[in-house]
């Protein structure tokens, strides 16, 4: 104990003396009440004046504590990282290595800074180190892609691309880094890859470039300058389309690469290149060529290239027309055969006339498409000769003419391009002779018309209302709507649609046609139709322009043209019908009935006469079985309906039907006027009847008797009917509808529908051919079908069946049910060379002729009953057939039926015979036509041990090894094979020694040497059964382990070894293990109390481990906490053991303390257990002067008690004064009740005078009760067990109970805080 602890305990010693003392102090005369109120405000004050000397100590012990700088023990940090090893063992990472991983960087930096992985030093897998990223690189070593461009950090820091892996576009050009490498294939860091001063992204995303191609059109001119100073389009060769590219037209012709033709002389600039002139000059006329380009107007042309001659167009702007005219070559000056040549080509020679914005050359002419409705022939004339251009009967010329469409205006080339008939186009273009040099100007009017017309008919009211879109509501103000120049719109009516080519006939007979006058303000007109009318008609509207043309020269717009050609909208393409009468009915109605005998159904073609007048119209076809007068009556079936044009309709008759039927046909006009009127003409009446023509019978009836004694009869069921019944018919002679009666055949099976087939058993006693015929028996529901002699109908089940024999019979059929006889089979046996197969030998039946033969096989434990089988049962299984044989020399056949892998069984053979009737031998017998084998095809099983080993480890040694067949062994002994980890062969097919004369079991003594490694082995047993079958048994479970595991224990290490532990602090265990094979456990044991006599060394016990499974050392790990306060104090011992699977060990040792350990007033640290091993300090001698402090404090010691004797004396003297009765009584009273009894009180007692100690008086109850107060107290104050002094307290009265008030607590600590109180004071006493 310290001298602190000491003298706390000696404090508390002297309370219970100092109470006393403070009782005998008292004024006797107070009472025996204010006695007790006095000696619990005297424990009351002491024990709360206690308790600030507690805080005032733990204050004063907090500071001291505080001032000596020492720190409580957290959880250890062995390696200095940061990361406690708690937490590195808990993570994986090694407890006593700051870089786990070795990647530069420290474990708690990973951790709690850069979130990497301190057991992977490529975090992100990018092949970076974490360092590097983040030391020298800056990327982010948790993303593989820190800037995510698509490429990785190592691709980019990669020579190869040398692109900034935090920027995703290095060069700054618009596009990613990935993009340029893998997409683009440009440069990453060099944002104009090509150098033609676009940057890539610019080239990728707006001018659509090549952007590692300085020239993407490869018209010599770089991208950007095309782009930025000549505005041409970098991706055409040719920007203007003039037949020169960029690059020459600006640095070779200095023309404009955007004008086609630069100098406005109606010549492109390539032509005028082609024909040397000027591209910049308009004035520089078109020399004379011979190439192929333009000539100018002369009459030395080439006549042999048959051109056009003397090319004319001439445009007429009222009728909108352009007139072409040319000549056929006259052959002047051409050689007579020349000229006939010529002219004969011309015969067959068409012109192709062409129309053009600008000259036509043989430049532009490539590219152009020739009018086809203009095509002309060259010569119609059967005689070739009078094809050239002449007068009389030569070919006068040409003239066609071409009709100019609306909103035209400008001037137009022509060209005439002569094409003969092998092909062969003329070479030359002449001025003025096939090609037009002078343009002709075309100008057309405008369309100015409404829009949009359209035209709906309504029956009811008889009118039809048009409607339409003015011209102004799309283009406001543009045509004169008041005054006199005012348009009006007219309405025309026709019978046939108007286009270009027609529309001028509204003009020539306006009554005619024209409806009505609107004014401009008009959109819609509802016109009358006249009643009983029906017609097709045609509407249209145009504007009549008052002086739209000049003063007094109107204009009306009728060519019903658009500028794309296309009809225009204001007049109607599609007729309109206004139908103001009732529909007329048809006439000619007929019905005809055509049966289908095969199908049983029919179809009735109902046909009529269209109604004259009628367009649009709809016919309604009714059906009924009598006569019909209203179409609405019972009974009466709409069928269907057909529309004009369509005079027939098909009725589809139904299987059964039989009787007269009405048709009759109505019209609906195309405005739903209908004319239901039945009569004559527009009914007709059928019979219809597809009972009697129908066969009502089987179709495809066959017959074929397929051996033992069976005759299989065939058929396709009937069409028409369902549910029906198949009889099956037989007889020694042809079955009639005549023989039906008079030799009925016989009844031989019945089979429902939808089988097709019966098997007819063959009866013995039939010695003709047999006929068999299928009949139907089914259920009709007509009638009608009793009205037939050569039906029969069954009136219990209603049904009816066929018995006209027509379609559903066969024969004669031939039938020889005996089948040959049982076929020898000599042997049956397993051949075991190569492929393993059972071979089957069996004689040929010499008497049969064709026949074939089938083997069967059966498994089942029951194949034969007292030596017999049958074939007809299922457990027999056909294997091979049909086998033949290729003589009737042979006498025997062995046919090898295969064997698979991996059976062992017996099975039963037979060989059974068909003749060629197809009867085969059902029946089997024992050993004649059936055999016995043994098919066992399995290797044997075994199994593979090691004597008297434990676990599955062997160490270096000999082991004798165990190989066990489940089976009889044949002849061939077992061999095994040991191979190490490494591969190598220990062992390698040696043979085993039986270790019985007639046991299956084998054995092989092995000797296990150091030179084998450590690893698993393999032991490979093969085994041999009676039959040779082997089978390889091998085992992967044992393993060689010569070397002890390593041991590394990590907390408390090696160096913690005289390390004290606190109460309080917890004892870690953590370390790990590695072994060349494997670790088995992990083990520790405690030796407690060491070198003491009471040493207790505990048993050991395993720990849980962490196994390590990407360890390619077999590396496990462990963790475990103690607590400190589980050791006594003193020095114990750790011994911790790891074992391998083959028993080999390491152990490591490690001594330790535990202490109890506090601070003393002067802030030291005081352990219990340390400071009971240091030596006793030597004693000092101290001279100390008269007024030192021990000095003083004796002297005032000495003091105080001189003054406690004299407060003593007095108080005796006091107390042995006579008092009178009643005080003497009231004295007694108090002092009885104050000792706690009735007799005298012992003063010696109350005293403490006496030699006995005052708790040896009271009685053992008391005693017990007093030190269990004190206890109490005491752990109220301490908190923790200690040696408690024996205190003493005073019995107390059973006989009376006290209780005091609030008031006079509050009194009392009155009392306490000022001196005397004037009232007596009470307290409360517990009385037993």
């Amino acid at each position: 104990m310290s001298k602190h602890s000491q003298k706390i305990t000696n404090f508390r010693a002297n309370i219970p003396y100092t109470g006393v003392f403070m009782r005998h102090s008292l004024n006797q005369n107070q009472g025996h009440s204010q006695l007790r109120g006095k000696r619990m405000d005297g424990t009351s004050r002491l024990r709360a004046l206690f308790i600030v000397v507690l805080m005032l100590l733990a204050t004063w012990a907090q500071g001291a504590y505080a001032s000596t700088g020492f720190e409580p023990m957290n959880d250890p940090d062995e390696d200095g990282d940061g990361i406690s090893d708690s937490d590195e063992i808990a993570n994986g990472t090694d407890p006593s290595d700051p870089d786990s991983d070795d990647d530069g960087l420290n474990d708690g930096d990973e951790v709690n800074i850069h979130g990497t992985d301190p057991n992977n030093e490529d975090t992100d897998g990018d092949q970076i180190p974490d360092n590097l990223e983040i030391l020298n690189f800056g990327t982010n070593a948790t993303n593989p892609d820190s800037d995510e461009d698509g490429l990785l950090d190592w691709q980019e820091l990669d020579p190869t691309n040398g692109t900034n892996p935090l920027n995703p576009d290095s060069d700054g050009d618009g596009l990613n880094d990935s993009a340029e490498v893998i997409t683009y294939l440009t440069d990453p860091k060099n944002m104009d890859t090509d150098g033609d001063t676009l940057e890539d992204g610019e080239e990728i995303f707006v001018t659509n470039t090549n952007a590692t191609n300085a020239d993407t059109d490869g018209d010599g001119l770089p991208d950007g300058a095309e782009v930025g100073q000549y505005s041409t389009d970098p991706n055409l060769l040719d920007t203007d389309g003039d037949g020169l590219n960029d690059s020459d037209e600006i640095t070779n012709h200095a023309t404009d690469a955007l004008n086609p033709d630069s100098d406005g002389d109606g010549y492109t600039d390539g032509e005028e290149v082609l024909n040397f002139t000027d591209p910049n000059n308009p004035e520089d006329p078109a020399p004379e060529i011979d190439d192929g380009g333009i000539i100018p107007d002369e009459d030395d042309y080439d006549q042999t290239e048959l051109p056009a001659i003397g090319i004319s167009v001439s445009y007429n702007p009222t009728t909108e027309k352009s007139t072409i005219s040319w000549y056929n070559i006259d052959g002047d000056g051409l050689s007579d055969q020349e000229e006939f040549n010529a002219i004969e080509s011309l015969s067959s020679s068409v012109y192709y006339v062409y129309r053009h914005t600008t000259r036509i050359t043989q430049t532009n002419l490539q590219s152009l498409q020739p009018i086809a409705e203009l095509t002309t022939n060259a010569c119609e004339s059967m005689n070739s000769f009078l094809c050239k251009n002449g007068t009389g009967s030569f070919h006068p010329g040409h003239s066609v003419e071409l009709q100019i469409g609306p909103e035209v205006s400008g001037e137009f080339y022509y060209a005439i391009i002569t094409m003969q008939s092998d092909g062969t186009e003329t070479i030359n273009l002449y001025c003025g002779q096939n090609v037009l040099c002078n343009p002709v100007n075309e100008t057309t009017e405008p369309v100015r018309t409404p829009s949009l017309l359209s035209a709906t008919f309504n029956a009811q009211s008889e009118t039809t209302t048009l409607s339409w879109v003015n011209y102004n509501q799309l283009n406001a103000g543009e045509l004169p709507e008041t005054g006199s120049d005012a348009l009006n719109i007219r309405v025309w009516r026709h019978l046939i649609p108007l286009n270009r080519s027609n529309g001028f006939i509204l003009s020539t007979t306006t009554s005619s046609y024209l409806v009505t006058t609107l004014t401009a303000s008009n959109t819609q007109i509802t016109l009358d139709v006249p009643p009983n009318i029906q017609r097709s008609v045609y509407y249209s509207v145009t504007y009549y322009l008052p002086n739209h043309l000049g003063q007094g020269l109107d204009y009306e717009d009728l060519r019903f043209e658009l500028p794309d050609g296309s009809v225009n909208s204001n007049t109607l393409s599609i007729p309109i019908i206004e139908d103001t009468s009732n529909p007329v009915i048809p006439e000619g109605v007929a019905a005809v009935f055509e049966p289908s005998p095969s199908l049983g159904n029919g179809v009735t073609n109902v046909s009529w006469i269209d109604s004259a007048g009628e367009v649009g119209e709809i016919y309604t076809i009714w059906r009924s079985r009598l006569p019909i007068e209203d179409v609405y009556e019972p009974g009466v079936m709409m069928l269907g309906s057909s529309m004009e044009g369509v005079t027939f309709y098909p009725n589809q008759i139904n299987r059964g039907t039989l009787g007269y039927y009405y048709y009759c046909v109505t019209i609906e006009d195309a405005n739903g006027r209908t004319n239901l009127t039945i009569g004559e003409s527009n009914c007709a009446t059928v019979f219809e009847n597809t009972f009697d023509p129908w066969i009502a019978e089987p179709t495809d009836v066959s017959a074929e008797y397929i051996g033992n004694a069976l005759t299989r009869v065939t058929w396709t069921d009937q069409i028409g009917v369902e549910g029906e019944i198949y009889n099956v018919w037989r007889s020694n002679s042809e079955i009639t509808n005549e023989t039906f009666s008079s030799n009925p055949p016989t009844l031989v099976g019945s089979v429902e529908a939808g089988i097709g087939q019966y098997d007819v058993p063959v009866d013995g006693d039939w010695t003709l051919d047999s006929h068999y015929c299928i009949t139907t028996k089914a259920r009709y529901n007509l009638e009608e079908f009793l009205n037939f002699a050569d039906r029969e109908f069954d009136e219990d089940t209603g049904t009816y069946e066929d018995f006209r024999f027509i379609q559903n019979c066969i024969g004669p059929i031939a039938e020889d049910i005996s089948p040959p006889r049982k076929t020898p089979l000599n042997s049956v046996d397993v051949w075991r060379v190569g492929d393993v197969a059972v071979r089957v030998n069996f004689q040929q039946i010499i008497e049969e002729a064709g026949e074939t033969y089938y083997i069967y096989r059966c498994t089942d434990s029951e194949c034969f009953d007292e030596k017999e089988s049958s074939l007809s049962l299922d457990i027999w299984e056909l294997v091979d057939g049909p086998i033949t044989f290729t003589s009737e020399d042979e006498p025997a056949q062995t046919v090898s039926i295969p064997i698979q892998a991996g059976l062992d069984r017996e099975v039963w053979y037979a060989v059974a015979a068909m003749d060629i009737d197809g009867n085969l031998q059902f029946e089997l017998e024992e050993d004649y036509n059936a055999r016995l084998v043994d098919e066992d095809t399995l290797g044997p099983e075994l199994s593979i041990g090691i004597l008297g080993l434990q676990g599955s480890s062997m160490k270096a040694g000999t082991y004798t090894i165990q190989a066990t067949l489940e089976e009889a062994a044949g002849g061939n002994l077992p061999k095994i094979t040991i191979v190490d980890s490494q591969g190598a062969n220990v062992v390698m097919s040696l043979v085993m020694t039986p270790a019985g004369a007639m046991s299956n079991t084998y054995t092989y003594q092995f000797t296990l040497t150091e030179n084998v490694p450590a690893g698993p082995l393999s032991i490979r047993v093969t085994g041999y059964d009676a039959y040779g079958n082997s089978a390889i048994t091998q085992v992967d479970n044992y393993s060689a382990d010569g070397l002890a595991p390593t041991l590394t224990l990590y907390s408390p290490s090696s160096q913690s070894t005289g390390s004290s532990y606190r109460y309080g602090d917890n004892l870690m265990i953590s370390g790990g293990a590695i072994d060349d094979v494997g670790i088995g456990t992990i083990q520790i044991r405690f030796t407690r109390n060491l070198d003491m006599q009471s040493e207790v060394v505990e048993a050991w016990q395993n720990l849980d481990v962490l196994i390590d499974d990407d360890s390619e050392e077999n590396g496990v790990s462990f963790f475990i906490t103690y607590a400190a306060k589980n050791f006594e104090i003193g020095e114990h011992r750790l011994e911790v053991r790891a074992v391998d699977l083959a028993g080999n060990w390491d152990d490591a040792v490690v001594d330790f303390f535990v202490d109890r350990c506090e601070q003393i007033e002067t802030g030291e640290l005081q352990c219990v257990f340390a400071e009971s091993l240091e030596p006793e300090p030597e004693p000092e001698a101290i001279e100390l002067e008269a007024l030192s402090p021990p000095y003083m404090f004796t002297y005032i010691l000495a003091a105080f008690n001189i003054f406690a004797f004299i407060m003593i004396i007095l108080t005796l003297t006091t107390a042995g004064r006579s008092p009178s009765s009643d005080e003497e009584d009231e004295g007694e009273d108090w002092m009885k009740e104050f000792i706690g009894t009735s007799a005298e009180p012992d003063m010696d007692s109350i005293m403490d005078t006496g030699k006995q100690d005052p708790m040896d008086s009271a009685p053992e109850s008391d005693v017990n009760d007093s030190k269990a107060l004190d206890d109490e107290d005491d752990d109220e104050l301490f908190g923790e067990a200690a040696p408690k002094p024996k205190r003493r307290e005073r019995r107390k009265s059973s006989k009376r109970r006290v209780r005091r008030s609030r008031a006079d607590e509050d009194d009392e600590d009155d009392e306490d805080d000022f001196g005397e109180s004037s009232k007596p004071k009470r307290r409360r006493v517990n009385r037993k």
